[in-house]
């Protein structure tokens, strides 16, 4: 409908012939197309979401599973050294103790 309204439009009102104002009309509609087509090919389909969506959680996943194993190494580092802390501070009162006798 809105071809044959061009199509009216570029022959009388810019006074082209019945040929020229229909190979415009198909030139234009061959361009519409191949745009259309580029435009479509970007796009996401619903496969495409849930593929991302299954890569995302599994990514997620391994995230969650290394920060577990991270603070689990902390927790162990801080408790080292606290032990380490406490064995320095005792053996120093020892010292300071043993000095004074």
């Amino acid at each position: 409908m809105d071809q044959i309204k061009l199509y009216n439009i570029l022959r009388k009102a810019l006074k082209m012939t019945e040929q020229d104002a229909g190979e415009f009309i198909s030139a234009m509609g061959a361009v519409t197309s191949r745009e259309l087509d580029t435009k479509i090919q970007a796009l996401a389909t619903k496969d495409d979401l849930r593929a991302l969506s299954l890569a995302t959680k599994d990514d997620l996943r391994a995230l969650s599973l290394a920060s577990k194993n991270d603070i689990l190494e902390l927790n162990k580092k801080i408790y080292l050294i606290g032990l380490v802390q406490f064995i320095a501070l005792v053996t120093s009162m020892l010292a300071i103790v043993k000095f004074m006798r």
